[in-house]
């Protein structure tokens, strides 16, 4: 079955997301609410993009997809 060609790293934002989401570090209420919004925005792509193969994603969102991964890396995170 053909695929979306920007699901893949859909997939991996949205993974990234929820792993920053459980060792993010600790922010302000209003930092969360902006990272909620982020999740769910990733989420109903995805959703949009499963439906509908030959969908097309805007620059500007495409750009801020990729904001948003360099944003929530989890590599750096010191965990104990």
């Amino acid at each position: 079955m053909k695929q979306h060609k920007h699901l893949r790293q859909l997939l991996k934002l949205q993974s990234r997301l929820e792993l920053w989401e459980q060792l993010g570090p600790s922010v302000t209420e209003d930092e969360w609410d902006d990272f909620a919004i982020k999740l769910n925005g990733v989420r109903d792509l995805i959703q949009l993009c499963q439906r509908n193969v030959n969908h097309t994603i805007s620059k500007y969102e495409l750009k801020q997809f990729n904001r948003d991964y360099k944003q929530y890396r989890t590599h750096k995170l010191i965990t104990k």
